[in-house]
């Protein structure tokens, strides 16, 4: 996970998906809609969940101690009321971490204000 740190250091809370209670009062064990961001591309979208599970399967069982007590984790769904929201774009990410119909709906100097790194991002994990 340490050469994902690039990627990570270019991004910001407000540069992931959102989420939603799935209703008008939150339960302890509520469960919640994913907002999507529009101009993550589907290959980033994949490799941030993929980073959730793992976060999931450390908190269930973290390695070498014991789970401490607490809050539990949020669990998030992609359902198919889930949103899709503009969402605040960051600059300098790799090209295929953008979507390119997004990315086609814009501007030129909206791209260019982009900065976007020309070459594709590896998502691999082990």
């Amino acid at each position: 996970m340490e050469r994902h740190r690039i990627l990570f250091d270019r991004l910001d809370a407000s540069h992931m998906s959102g989420d939603e209670t799935d209703g008008p009062k939150v339960k302890h064990s509520a469960k919640y809609r994913i907002v999507l961001a529009e101009w993550q591309s589907e290959a980033f979208r994949t490799f941030l969940w993929r980073i959730d599970t793992k976060y999931i399967e450390y908190w269930e069982t973290p390695p070498r101690k014991r789970r401490v007590n607490g809050n539990g984790i949020r669990v998030r769904v992609l359902s198919a009321n889930s949103r899709t929201e503009r969402g605040s774009a960051p600059q300098r990410l790799w090209r295929n971490c953008y979507d390119e119909g997004w990315l086609g709906k814009l501007k030129d100097w909206q791209k260019e204000l982009l900065d976007i790194v020309d070459e594709d991002y590896d998502f691999s994990m082990p």
